[in-house]
């Protein structure tokens, strides 16, 4: 913002507003969370927002998400003995690969 009298420039912080966003994090967390159990694709039209824009948001949101879930499956596969091992078989022909630790 500047000011029109002395011509001094200056800005608002947030809390909520990551430095150089254009977006908040309550919103940037609505997306992620609309985005899960649907397209990005679906999200950018029901939202508005451009579709590179949810998928970066989710894509940020998946890396903040995929090391606690990382951690829970450890969790409980090392408190069992009953485990089953699933393998997609499609995925494979595609040329598709998963984490493995």
């Amino acid at each position: 913002m500047m000011c029109k009298d002395c011509g001094d420039n200056f800005c608002w912080r947030y809390s909520f507003v990551q430095g150089k966003s254009h977006s908040t994090d309550a919103l940037k967390g609505k997306v992620a969370s609309d985005t899960i159990g649907s397209t990005v694709k679906h999200t950018s039209i029901t939202t508005n927002i451009p579709y590179s824009n949810c998928e970066r948001m989710f894509k940020q949101h998946l890396d903040i998400l995929v090391p606690i879930l990382d951690q829970k499956a450890k969790d409980i596969s090392s408190n069992t003995n009953k485990l089953v091992l699933g393998i997609d078989d499609f995925a494979i022909r595609k040329g598709h690969s998963y984490r493995y630790t």
